[in-house]
């Protein structure tokens, strides 16, 4: 069986937002706060990212990637990622990739994830040597495996 699989790029970097300034008007300080809360809550995306979906729905800040020729100077920061790597004059014009009609393949699986009650997502192997970031080693020493939250009650009181 074929599932289709609709390809998006990011076309700004969302996560670069500020905590709003002072000097500005109440309503505008609770607008900029709510964007601001808003945008952290959606994650953060960087320019030139794609995001893989099983539907064809526009999604607010990204492109379907189909090949159409773009401004330049309407999306400056995807530009910046991507360049002309996909067509355009680079003067005035660039593409966005083409994955339409194109086969989309993912690796088997063959890691087995555990998610234990308190959301903590892992391999289901304890890291004893951190060596890579966000692993913080170990699963005694006050240390949580894999760097989630300790299940409820197991908490050193």
């Amino acid at each position: 069986m074929t599932t289709q699989v609709f390809v998006y790029i990011a076309t700004q970097t969302t996560y670069e937002r500020a905590v709003p300034a002072s000097g500005i008007t109440p309503n505008e300080f609770q607008r900029q706060t709510a964007n601001l809360l808003s945008d952290l809550a959606l994650g953060q995306t960087r320019a030139g990212d794609l995001l893989f979906r099983p539907i064809e729905k526009s999604i607010s800040g990204h492109l379907l990637c189909d090949g159409t020729l773009l401004s330049i100077d309407q999306f400056r920061q995807l530009y910046d990622e991507i360049g002309t790597e996909f067509g355009g004059d680079g003067v005035t014009t660039f593409a966005l990739p083409d994955y339409t009609d194109q086969p989309i393949t993912a690796p088997a699986a063959t890691v087995t994830q555990n998610i234990v009650e308190g959301g903590t997502v892992s391999s289901g192997e304890a890291v004893t040597t951190p060596t890579n970031p966000g692993e913080t080693g170990g699963t005694t020493g006050g240390n949580v495996p894999s760097g989630g939250r300790p299940i409820r009650g197991t908490e050193d009181v």
